[in-house]
Formats: structure tokens, sequence, C-alpha cells
């Protein structure tokens, strides 16, 4: 796997693990800023 594959694996078992309903993925300048819903709660 690649890199961008390992990290597409991590936020996927993580949204998983806290059971998120959304998981949102907002690119930026430089990097991504990767938001999970869990709940009400976008964090």
């Amino acid at each position: 796997m690649n890199g961008i594959e390992i990290f597409a694996n991590t936020i996927l078992k993580e949204a998983c693990r806290v059971q998120a309903s959304d998981l949102h993925i907002v690119p930026r300048q430089k990097d991504v800023a990767v938001q999970l819903r869990i709940g009400k709660d976008l964090m």
C-alpha cells in the first residue's frame, strides 16, 4: 500500500471505531482537515 491508501484506511477505521455518521475531508493549502460527525457534533 502507498501513503494515501494507508491514510485513507486509517481515517476510515477511526470513523468506524467512533461510529461517526459523516466523514469530511477538507482540502487546505498544504494539507487536509479531517472532521467526523459523532451525534450532532462535528469534530
